[in-house]
């Protein structure tokens, strides 16, 4: 898998703000979700410090810059790393702006976050499963860069690889 989208480097930063809730979707700084790669999607990914609350789901989406939804799905939440399968997925673009957005379907799931001052966009939305326009930005929010990606194939670009990066981390494999 070669990283196209977003940032796949968990850190131990993290807290309340980063705290999902429901009714909110939070897509990380857009600076983090310009495409890296041309590729096509197979997997959208969100790394989860815990899961303890009501939600029973967490749906990711993937966003053109225009707003209009890509693709997305949804998992069981779960501490460590979260995927969802995408069959038949988008093109990206190496260079173009997109928009990564998690939103659990109840509360308790704490991200991880790179502990830095970033701004992350938070849109307010009671619908879920995502709908299939969102307006960017959305409010924003004091708290580090979200730690979720769009994985895919691609060619000629170097492969970044999630469990290389835990295992610099001391975080494990």
């Amino acid at each position: 898998m070669t990283l196209l989208a977003g940032s796949n480097t968990p850190t131990t930063g993290g807290g309340s703000a980063g705290s999902l809730s429901t009714g909110n979707a939070y897509g990380g700084a857009d600076s983090i979700n310009v495409a890296v790669a041309n590729g096509v999607v197979t997997s959208l990914n969100v790394y989860l410090i815990s899961s303890t609350g009501t939600a029973t789901l967490i749906y990711l989406g993937l966003y053109d810059s225009g707003g209009n939804l890509l693709c997305q799905g949804n998992v069981a939440p779960a501490a460590g790393l979260n995927t969802v399968a995408i069959a038949g997925g988008p093109t990206l673009s190496s260079g173009t702006q997109y928009h990564l957005v998690v939103q659990a379907n109840g509360t308790g799931v704490l991200l991880v976050d790179d502990g830095t001052t970033f701004h992350r966009q938070r849109i307010t939305n009671a619908t879920l499963p995502l709908p299939s326009t969102l307006t960017f930005p959305g409010t924003n929010i004091n708290a580090g860069q979200l730690t979720m990606w769009a994985d895919g194939t691609s060619s000629g670009t170097t492969e970044q690889n999630f469990n290389g990066a835990m295992g610099m981390m001391g975080m494990g494999t």
